[in-house]
Order: structure tokens, then sequence, then C-alpha cells
């Protein structure tokens, strides 16, 4: 890599009792309004469980300034759904219009194909379906209610995924209400493409 680089890193807790595990961003470009924060309930250098965030600022050349996140998250049954929601709300706060896009980069623990990562794809399915039937054919956004169930109810049993069961369903509504958005920053953001790597 050529120089000048630029580095910005933070340890979040003491892996086997000596060795400071953390996070870092690495750019070839200067790094601005970098910050650490821990994300998870605790903040023991002594657990594995003390989970931290950096983030940083950086003005690339044709794009303009990004926000950047290195993270390494908790599995989900350690906290992970707390953990990636405090970050999400960290990256939203951090949004302005000078801002170009957000990464969010790292190891987050939760694989392609998972339950939680099913949910934001069927929210996003189900909410660019409804916002086409507004958008193009003038139907009243409080006459519809989204409901989605990642990889539940299932028209085709399936192992794996199964393009019969990636759908949006309509029928006429009685006392059902609307589903809250799934955690994910990702959830309800842009148009809905799929994931053809990853099945959906």
């Amino acid at each position: 890599m050529r120089k000048p680089y630029h580095l910005y890193t933070d340890w979040s807790h003491l892996g086997f009792d000596k060795y400071r595990e953390g996070v870092a961003i690495l750019s070839r470009f200067p790094l601005s309004g970098h910050e650490a924060r821990y994300v998870s309930d605790s903040h023991d250098a002594y657990s594995i469980h003390s989970r931290k965030v950096v983030s940083a600022q950086i003005q690339l050349p044709y794009l303009g300034l990004i926000n950047v996140f290195s993270a390494h998250l908790s599995w989900i049954e350690d906290g992970f759904k707390e953990q990636f929601k405090r970050l999400s709300e960290w990256a939203e706060s951090k949004q302005s219009d000078d801002v170009k896009a957000t990464l969010l980069c790292g190891d987050f623990n939760i694989a392609a194909g998972s339950e939680g990562y099913n949910k934001v794809l069927s929210y996003n399915r189900a909410k660019s379906a409804v916002e086409y039937l507004v958008g193009q054919h003038g139907i009243a956004r409080e006459r519809l209610i989204i409901n989605y169930g990642g990889e539940m109810n299932n028209i085709v049993a399936a192992k794996g995924s199964n393009y019969t069961n990636r759908r949006a369903e309509f029928k006429v509504a009685g006392s059902e209400t609307e589903q809250a958005r799934p955690e994910g920053k990702e959830a309800g953001k842009g148009k809905f493409g799929g994931n053809n790597a990853g099945g959906y």
C-alpha cells in the first residue's frame, strides 16, 4: 500500500486475558471525526461480550464524504440484535445531506440465510410492493398493511431457497395490523433487488 495511510483503532476486551481485541479502520485517505463506542450492554474489559465499534469519516475523490463503521458483534444468542440496533441508530444519527454513503463493515456473526437476514429481505419485498401500488396506482397507503414472514409460511417445502416462496401476497384485511419494521439498518432502505448469491 502506498504511503501515507491512516489508521484508527480501539479495543473492546481482553482475549485469553492478555490480548487486546478490537476493531480498526485503515484508509488511504485521511480520517476525520473518528469515534469509538460500546454497542454491547457490557463495558467490562475482561468480558468477551463487550463489543465496541469504531467510526470515521473519509473524503473520497469523485464520491465525497462517507461514514465508515468497523464492528465485531456477538452471535445472535449473545446480544447481536441489541448491538446491531445500537449500531444502526448511531449510523442513522450521523446521516446528513453531506454524507454520500455509509459503510457498515466488519464481522457481524450473522449468516446470509439466517432468520434475521431473511426477515429484512422479506420486509423489503413487502414494502416495495406497497410503494409500487401507492406510487403507480394511486392506492391510499392507509388501505395497505405490511406483513412479512421471512422463511415462515412457505408454499413449497424446500431445502434452501425456492422462487415460489419469494412472493408478495394480497388479501382483504380484517382485523390485522401492520407489522413493525425489523431490526437492521437496511430494512426499508432503497429498492428491493434480491440477492442472487444468497438465493433471494
